[in-house]
């Protein structure tokens, strides 16, 4: 069933056309699963290092009333909030993923591995994109939420390879 007041929780209302640029997406994906994958990255995943006041600024945000600093921040989080939405594409729904992105209408599928393996990288370019979001949250004002080293993404050097958690 559609309910219009999730749908106004979403930061990007374009999901798919905007999603198409920072991941390997099918064009023919179902518009409903990105906007459920999306919802479901805002509330788990960016409000892991910022405060929901602070997506709240993202949300319909106008072109002509939107503060320069509103602006700058939603252009910081959209990248990040593709590769969560793309990690949540992944991980719930079952489907295929190919060299050409993921897509559920195949009965080939691959691995859940390769598609968990998929997630997790997503998940590391979201949390390196989320540090930008965060240092700019930082830096327009000390105080904030975002601004918890326990909220901050880690990197980790283990056996010569960097790795991204929380």
């Amino acid at each position: 069933m559609y309910n219009s007041n999730l749908e106004n929780e979403l930061i990007i209302y374009d999901i798919e056309n905007v999603l198409q640029d920072f991941c390997p997406i099918q064009f023919d994906i179902d518009g409903r699963k990105l906007k459920a994958s999306q919802k479901l990255a805002i509330d788990l995943e960016l409000t892991k290092f910022i405060s929901k006041a602070d997506i709240d600024r993202c949300i319909e945000q106008d072109e002509d009333t939107a503060s320069d600093a509103d602006k700058n921040l939603l252009q910081l989080i959209v990248p990040a909030l593709c590769h969560y939405t793309y990690e949540k594409v992944l991980t719930y729904f079952q489907g295929s993923l190919y060299e050409a992105g993921y897509s559920t209408e195949n009965e080939n599928t691959a691995s859940r591995s390769e598609a968990k393996n998929a997630a997790s990288q997503a998940n590391a370019f979201g949390n390196q994109y989320m540090t930008l979001v965060v240092d700019f949250l930082k830096t327009e004002n000390q105080n904030t939420e975002a601004t918890k080293e326990s909220k901050r993404p880690s990197v980790s050097a283990i056996g010569g390879k960097e790795y991204y958690g929380r």
